[in-house]
């Protein structure tokens, strides 16, 4: 309003065109969220394409020299020209035999490219082009106020949450039991008048069920729980269909859990769900990211802090000492003779030198959650339910990439600042040891439904005799499923 624009409806679309009329290509620095963005500016005759900065609502395209078809989702492709859907099997390849999940630059479609997050491209009715242009880069500038940090992330993580609550319907949150999104949920409940819902998977009689977990949280904040057990809940069509709207093979059942926690999200009348991802790509929370971290210290010929980490991380996995030491060298090893392994990255910071902040760029915004936001994106969509994404408020990653990685790994613990600002979750799950990330019983679904599987698991095997190499049935089925649908 202060600029003279005058707002006729209540709808974020407006928001972003009176942005664009007031500033131009510049207003993308100015948001902070999701989006997927096609503008057509008829007054300057020109075409706008703008990705939110972490791709968490993607953008794909195809383009020759007669005709730009831009979607958010693959299966819009389907529609069109058979041209369009022209399968990689290099890539099909690539994945049943190394099982990795489909990343932020690729996908199973030959001519379909996905655009770039953080950047926008502009061209004319003349020239199509589409040369993608950064505006946001990870701030990774080293934070030099220790004492205050835990009151910054508090802040920080307190206006993500506020900024998420922000809604015309109701919401609710997917609470797993881990860290992450308890600590989501922690938040919510501290801001929200209304009582707060949760929605869960739970595996009973199963190694993987949390319910410990959630029940602890449940009780301690007063939430509304709703759980569902996708054992119960499957079908063979039911997991066909999740396949479609997930539109890529995966390599494990977690992905149907969450089909499962936005199906009953639904089911409740729930159209808005705040979720924990991110954290664990930008504070350092996979088992990996420990091994990094203790290559650095080598480089930096810290001995002694990494000999203590080493010991404490040990005690705590109950590990044997020698294991994870013999780990550690083998890790450092790999650096010495292959490098850092960065891979291509618009949005790397040019200064990174940590071996750990540069792995967790390429898992923040390359090979591991772009895989987890698209699958987040597309099984809820197919409920017609929002997720939204507090740990990947730009200014929450800015500060955990300026932060010590000291405060992200201490005496063992990894993700060590939130552990530390946690300090209203029972200890039990502040403080919890295991790293399950979002698992299901893959071995009792294939047990209980052997033929399905086994019969998806030979047309991935049509498709290339030498995947019957490959031990993972749930890699060759969903493929199979894939294949049947998108090919």
């Amino acid at each position: 309003m202060t600029k003279g624009h005058e707002f006729h409806t209540n709808s974020d679309t407006e928001v972003i065109m009176k942005a664009y009329l007031e500033y131009g290509e510049n207003c993308f620095l100015l948001f902070n969220g999701m989006w997927s963005i096609v503008i057509w500016d008829n007054r300057n005759r020109k075409t706008v394409l703008s990705n939110d900065r972490f791709g968490v609502k993607p953008l794909y395209y195809f383009q020759n020299e007669n005709v730009l078809v831009a979607f958010s989702e693959l299966k819009q492709f389907l529609l069109f020209d058979r041209k369009y859907q022209e399968i990689s099997e290099d890539k099909i390849n690539a994945f049943i035999l190394n099982e990795n999940a489909s990343n932020i630059t690729e996908n199973y479609f030959k001519n379909v490219k996905r655009f770039q997050p953080s950047c926008f491209s502009v061209f004319g009715m003349s020239d199509w082009t589409i040369s993608p242009k950064v505006y946001y880069s990870i701030n990774n500038k080293e934070t030099k106020a220790i004492g205050d940090l835990y009151d910054s992330f508090n802040e920080l993580f307190k206006r993500a949450i506020e900024l998420r609550l922000r809604s015309d319907v109701g919401y609710g949150i997917g609470l797993s039991g881990g860290l992450d999104s308890s600590m989501v949920l922690a938040e919510v409940v501290k801001q929200n008048k209304n009582k707060t819902q949760s929605f869960s998977a739970v595996f009973p009689g199963y190694k993987e069920d949390e319910s410990v977990f959630m029940d602890e949280m449940i009780r301690n904040f007063d939430v509304s729980s709703k759980k569902i057990n996708p054992l119960e809940e499957f079908s063979t069509e039911d997991f066909i269909k999740h396949i479609f709207h997930l539109e890529m093979p995966v390599k494990t059942t977690s992905y149907y859990a969450q089909w499962n926690v936005a199906k009953l999200s639904r089911r409740n009348g729930n159209t808005v769900l705040l979720v924990g991802q991110g954290a664990d790509e930008v504070f350092a929370g996979y088992h990996h990211h420990f091994y990094a971290y203790m290559v650095d210290l080598l480089k930096k010929g810290k001995f002694v802090e990494f000999m203590t980490q080493v010991k404490s991380w040990s005690n705590m996995k109950d590990t044997p000492t020698k294991k994870v030491l013999m780990n550690c060298l083998h890790q450092f090893k790999l650096y010495l003779f292959e490098g850092s392994g960065q891979k291509s990255n618009l949005i790397l910071p040019p200064s990174v030198k940590s071996e750990l902040s540069r792995v967790l760029i390429n898992n923040l915004t390359l090979d591991m959650l772009p895989g987890f936001l698209q699958s987040d994106d597309r099984v809820c969509m197919a409920f017609n339910i929002e997720t939204r994404h507090p740990f990947l408020d730009y200014n929450l990653v800015d500060f955990g990439f300026s932060i010590p990685n000291g405060n992200k790994i201490k005496n063992g613990w990894q993700k060590h600042i939130l552990r530390k600002c946690a300090n209203s979750l029972p200890a039990g799950i502040r403080y919890r040891k295991d790293k399950k990330g979002f698992t299901a019983p893959i071995e009792a679904l294939i047990r209980e439904n052997e033929d399905f599987f086994n019969d998806y698991s030979k047309l991935a095997e049509n498709f290339n005799p030498e995947f019957t190499t490959n031990k993972s049935i749930i890699a060759k089925a969903t493929l199979g499923i894939w294949l049947s649908q998108y090919s």
